[in-house]
């Protein structure tokens, strides 16, 4: 079984090693589609370097930025029977595509597979955040049952078939990392495969470590969690606008969330309301931009494409 692994990539100094940790693995019947994108001429040297390490790796340059806008070109240039996504501040150990190939054998009818997200250990008296994901060992028929407790994935550790990928359609080019609101794609993507009835499988054995992927410091941290909100609002929109339950469910969370904080720590209400607002921010802008069709968001003003500048 080929398995076509997909990097989008906007970061010279670390996709080095994101590749180094695909060129170990054991499981030797893949390729490679690194994603570079943007101008960065420092990246295209490095992209030109890896791909000349081995015939098995391929590039596709993009002008416009967008984690999703990669990963729809790494779907539509696969040549394999499984798509393995991971990003280029990771490091996958040398078992994680004989994993997946596995996984999927042992569950021929699965057309998703979620792994663990693992972030690294950093000093207690740092100020630092990084993303991460601990998947439990779960098999998830959407047609048949409810998501059981610890099912999921993060965007820097899946894998997908081909088919079910064709057959779902692309990312939302308007969502996740490169984009105004850099979140969610991941959750959106998620329940468009739920819709479309696609057998689901995640395991904590299928590993990817976030090596490069802490960000140090107030400033950093602090960009993160408004980048999340306003993220976060943007898709609450997204979902009001299709009528999915999970919108409500969010809002009940968001509204009891402030007024338990209020009484059991005061302290860490008011920088709560602040990413309310930023919630209701990234909420506000999605509706003033974008209708949903078919699943994917599409710019009010075709011209603009979505563009836009955050006023102050």
């Amino acid at each position: 079984m080929l398995i076509t692994v997909c990097i989008s990539t906007v970061r010279p100094d670390t996709l080095e090693y994101s590749v180094r940790s695909i060129l170990s693995q054991t499981y030797r019947d893949w390729e490679l589609i690194i994603v570079s994108q943007g101008g960065s001429a420092d990246l295209q040297d490095a992209v030109c370097r890896t791909v000349k390490r081995d015939g098995r790796i391929r590039n596709i340059h993009l002008n416009e930025k967008g984690l999703s806008r990669g990963r729809n070109a790494g779907i539509e240039a696969a040549r394999g029977e499984v798509i393995a996504f991971t990003d280029d501040d990771c490091e996958a150990p040398e078992d994680w595509l004989q994993t997946i190939a596995e996984s999927f054998q042992q569950y021929p009818e699965a057309g998703l597979l979620g792994g663990s997200l693992i972030a690294p250990d950093t000093p207690r008296s740092l100020i630092s955040t990084c993303p991460e994901f601990h998947a439990n060992e779960c098999y998830y028929d959407p047609r048949k049952q409810s998501a059981p407790p610890g099912y999921g994935w993060a965007g820097g550790d899946f894998a997908l078939r081909t088919s079910v990928a064709k057959r779902v359609g692309p990312f939302d080019n308007f969502l996740g990392a490169g984009t105004f609101f850099p979140c969610c794609e991941d959750i959106d993507y998620g329940l468009r495969v739920e819709k479309a009835g696609v057998v689901c499988i995640s395991s904590p054995r299928v590993r990817v470590y976030h090596t490069y992927g802490r960000r140090y410091g107030l400033k950093a941290v602090w960009k993160h969690l408004d980048n999340y909100a306003v993220g976060r609002g943007a898709f609450l929109a997204k979902l009001k606008q299709i009528r999915h339950p999970l919108a409500e469910m969010w809002e009940r969370e968001e509204r009891n969330a402030g007024w338990s904080k209020l009484l059991r720590k005061p302290h860490r209400f008011l920088l709560d309301r602040y990413f309310r607002r930023r919630v209701r921010y990234g909420f506000e802008e999605y509706n003033r931009l974008f209708r949903v069709e078919n699943g994917l968001s599409v710019p009010v003003n075709h011209q603009d494409q979505g563009r836009r500048v955050e006023t102050t």
